[in-house]
């Protein structure tokens, strides 16, 4: 069985794919924008990462030690390719992305909190550019992750 951490990063993934203009979400992050346009010549652009950081327990569920409350960082990269209006565009997604992210602050009931975190980030290497947000989110889980 996945732990709650990999449950949620699996969620994230999924509620990303549905926004529209994703075209495939990877879990792991690439160097630069430029090598996501090496990604199937760049067909496969825009593409979204979601990366997760492990949990760091913050304590006990209402003096509960076999529950164990942690928060962990969901970091999302956002990799395109536009011509004409590259910063116009990277602030669409990046607001689509904040607006997902924050939607369901439970990510359907497997978190108990989803908050964004300061640590942004946007690359232009022209015709490619790139963002990155990060989110904390906490959540509970026992002994074995779950």
């Amino acid at each position: 069985m996945d732990t709650k951490r990999e449950r949620i990063l699996a969620r994230v993934t999924a509620e990303l794919e549905r926004l529209g203009w994703v075209r495939s979400v990877l879990r792991r992050t690439l160097e630069t924008p430029r090598e996501a346009g090496d990604i199937a010549g760049g067909s496969q652009l825009p593409l979204a990462a979601v990366t997760g950081s492990l949990p760091m327990f913050q304590g006990s569920l209402a003096g509960n030690q076999a529950l164990s409350v942690s928060e962990m960082e969901i970091a999302v990269h956002v990799y395109g390719m536009e011509r004409d209006r590259p910063d116009s565009v990277l602030s669409e997604y990046a607001a689509a992305v904040r607006r997902i992210m924050t939607a369901d602050p439970t990510q359907g009931g497997l978190a108990l909190w989803t908050n964004p975190l300061e640590r942004q980030r946007a690359d232009m290497l022209p015709p490619y550019f790139g963002f990155s947000m990060a989110f904390a989110v906490g959540f509970v889980h026992d002994a074995a992750g779950q």
